[in-house]
């Protein structure tokens, strides 16, 4: 879940339960097309639950990958 604060400019990310690599895709994917929100500082929010037993390193580097150019100014 997303949530950002305007008059803060803080934005906060909350995981929970079990977490695929497409949900990393798609949320590097979504600040790529939206640079605004990169911008902005983030409180990320790991709860008990979270599973990433199906993430692994090829994973991360594929999300990385994809979306390597999206930070850079």
């Amino acid at each position: 879940m997303l949530r950002h604060n305007a008059t803060l400019e803080l934005s906060r990310v909350e995981y929970n339960g079990v977490m695929r690599a497409q949900d990393l895709h798609d949320h590097a994917a979504f600040n790529a097309a939206n640079p605004v929100w990169l911008g902005f500082d983030c409180i990320s929010v790991i709860y008990a639950d979270v599973d990433v037993s199906a993430i692994n390193v090829n994973n991360l580097d594929g999300v990385f990958n994809a979306t390597a150019n999206s930070s850079c100014p």
